[in-house]
């Protein structure tokens, strides 16, 4: 099944980079929000002992080291999927391949960025797929 236009691709895959690149970015400030309390006292440790306030303190850099990680595969992965989407609506039929290919490529390495809680991840190889059966 060949399809005659780009527009179904390109909206696909913009919306599922849109929402890589807002949970990218929710992950972000989940993390710097996180890595503000390491910091400082741990709201709800206060019975705590030194030892369980520090081990507390350990993990929350932990997860707030990872949030950052994630944040930013997701938001690069984002940034590529829109900017592949926005490419792939105006060109030939190889400029077309060669975006949907991306868009495709960079949705599944969202997966390690939270993908856009999978819905982006979804809607980005979608509409990569349907880029690829472009008729040109």
């Amino acid at each position: 099944m060949a399809i005659k236009t780009t527009t179904a691709p390109f909206i696909l895959a913009l919306i599922g980079g849109i929402i890589i690149l807002l949970y990218a970015l929710l992950l972000i400030i989940e993390a710097a929000v996180l890595s503000t309390l390491v910091g400082g006292p741990i709201p709800g440790a206060t019975g705590a002992s030194g030892a369980a306030q520090s081990s507390l303190a350990s993990l929350a850099g932990t997860v707030s080291t990872q949030g950052y990680t994630m944040g930013a595969i997701g938001a690069v992965s984002g940034i590529v999927v829109i900017i592949s989407a926005i490419l792939l609506r105006k060109g030939g039929k190889k400029r077309v391949m060669t975006m949907s290919a991306l868009a495709i490529a960079f949705s599944i390495i969202s997966y390690f960025g939270g993908a856009g809680l999978f819905v982006g991840l979804i809607l980005g190889v979608v509409g990569g797929i349907l880029g690829l059966l472009y008729k040109g």
